[in-house]
């Protein structure tokens, strides 16, 4: 039942698109000899495709099987994930920021863009700052859409910062020393309790996961959102320009699992994130996106 209903849910803003196609006359979605553009010499249609894409969205945000328990998840992907990844790597692994590597997928970006503005985070925790860039990116992206937020990056290596990042730095932007072993000596309970909520706490350092969602889930509140990154098995470990590939396998995915089962009434996949290019449609996260429901 569960995996009926959830199937008719991605299939149907594909078919509700494909309708609107479907009731173009062919002369107007063909390019004419002109090169005059599909639908120039038919608002209506312009008007129905932009009704149908707002009945879309709305569907989505509302659909009541957008919040979904671990247990009803499925280990799997829309995409060819393992050629995805292997195609999509070589352009993240070079992928630049203000002159900074951020080691993003436009994927990656363009789902936590959403998040910020639908969520409006007052608090981001990053653990895994690496090079600094993608704080730099969330608080360019929060001031863009004019969200007040602060955010703390922990490393346990701060020396790993690219150099532009300490000018980039804005003042909202804090970066923290700190081990994911001895979470609580770094985001201790006088800090947490005194952070503003909705918050936003990403992993992206892949170490004691169950003792550091155990440790923030004593602090979140309803609303608040964890977000995993790697979670895709066929993520790679590492790329070369030689072009030596090795997958990262399941580990941290049942990892998460494994937290997300034990806390099954606190957390849920939001679909609607995770989702966002179809199942798990990621080079990068597989039910990756958390909400925290009570």
């Amino acid at each position: 039942m569960w995996r009926s209903s959830l199937r008719h849910y991605y299939s149907s803003s594909v078919s509700l698109l494909r309708s609107v196609c479907a009731a173009t006359p062919s002369s107007s979605r063909a390019l004419s000899s002109d090169s005059t553009p599909p639908f120039e010499n038919d608002p209506a249609t312009y008007k129905q495709f932009k009704e149908t894409q707002r009945k879309v969205l709305h569907d989505k945000l509302t659909s009541p099987n957008r919040f979904q328990p671990i247990s009803a998840r499925e280990d799997r992907s829309d995409w060819p994930t393992a050629a995805m990844v292997r195609a999509l790597s070589p352009g993240r692994w070079v992928t630049m920021y203000r002159g900074c590597s951020i080691l993003k997928g436009s994927e990656d970006l363009v789902v936590r863009h959403q998040l910020f503005w639908y969520l409006k985070p007052a608090t981001v925790i990053e653990l895994g700052a690496f090079t600094g860039a993608m704080a730099i990116w969330m608080a360019d992206t929060l001031k863009l859409l004019d969200i007040p937020c602060q955010i703390y990056s922990m490393d346990k290596d701060l020396s790993l910062l690219d150099d532009p990042v300490k000018e980039l730095k804005p003042d909202n932007v804090a970066f923290l020393k700190g081990d994911s072993y001895t979470i609580d000596e770094t985001f201790t309970p006088e800090l947490m309790s005194r952070l503003p909520h909705p918050w936003v706490v990403v992993d992206d350092a892949h170490e004691n996961l169950k003792g550091v969602f155990g440790h923030f889930h004593k602090f979140m509140q309803q609303g608040d959102y964890l977000v995993v990154e790697d979670t895709n098995p066929h993520i790679s470990v590492g790329y070369t320009v030689e072009g030596d590939y090795e997958e990262s396998g399941p580990g941290l995915l049942n990892e998460l699992k494994g937290f997300l089962k034990e806390y099954e009434d606190y957390y849920a996949v939001d679909s609607f994130y995770t989702d966002f290019y179809g199942y798990n449609g990621s080079s990068n996260f597989w039910n990756g996106y958390i909400k925290r429901m009570k």
